[in-house]
């Protein structure tokens, strides 16, 4: 009777510390939820951010996305040399007529940020300068579009900030200068308010800073053709100069 009895306490006992074990090491519901919220929260703000150049990547295939890439590097590593002009002007015409999504790529390089960055890496900024000469050079044998869309697009987005990044600046620039470069100056003597308004430019652009970009840029090159006289003539209907 006696061994009965202890063979049944200790039964109580070895059951009663199991349950304490149990309850003490038994994942904490709030914690868990706590957690879930945290990793959910990341997830949406990872999201959030690479949302729009997840987008545009879908625009593309990877192997779009892949040669422009090596593009990008074959042209750095070209840059230096004498024959680089031409080598460049040979490959992004032979390879806007194997697949003339890359004008779109060339587009987006310069829009946005992060989809240059993940296409180039640290060749960012060699992938922005070759991505502006390669759209004036599909403009000159090809297709403007591109160019003009990307030069209006940088410029509205430009005109709602306070204060520009240099590298901003030197791309609206390049722009403007690569647009100008390929066009007639008879005809923009001709025809200035057009080329202004397909250049983006507005009157009633509130940023200054903008505003004396295409100033100096114009005059410049209308200095250049046709004379000093007639470009304070010609930007005086349109711009302060």
């Amino acid at each position: 009777m006696k061994k009965k009895i202890l063979i049944a306490s200790v039964f109580v006992l070895t059951i009663f510390f199991i349950s304490r074990n149990l309850i003490q090491t038994a994942p904490d519901p709030v914690k868990i939820n706590n957690s879930m919220k945290k990793d959910k929260g990341e997830n949406i703000e990872k999201t959030t951010l690479n949302k729009n150049s997840a987008k545009k990547n879908e625009l593309f295939t990877q192997e779009e996305l892949n040669n422009t890439a090596h593009f990008i590097k074959s042209m750095k590593n070209e840059y230096t040399k004498l024959q680089f002009e031409n080598d460049f002007h040979t490959l992004v015409l032979q390879s806007y007529h194997q697949n003339n999504n890359i004008a779109q790529i060339f587009k987006n390089i310069i829009l946005d940020n992060n989809f240059a960055l993940e296409l180039s890496k640290e060749d960012q900024a060699y992938a922005r300068v070759f991505a502006i000469q390669g759209l004036k050079e599909i403009a000159l044998k090809y297709d403007k579009e591109p160019l003009l869309q990307t030069m209006q697009e940088l410029s509205s987005y430009l005109q709602n900030k306070t204060v520009l990044a240099k590298g901003e600046q030197a791309d609206l620039e390049d722009l403007l200068r690569g647009y100008l470069s390929i066009s007639d100056p008879i005809n923009i003597e001709e025809n200035i308010e057009l080329h202004l308004a397909k250049m983006g430019f507005n009157k009633d652009m509130k940023n200054r800073e903008i505003y004396d970009i295409y100033d100096q840029t114009l005059y410049f090159f209308l200095v250049e053709k046709l004379g000093r006289e007639k470009a304070k003539e010609l930007l005086g209907k349109f711009l302060d100069t």
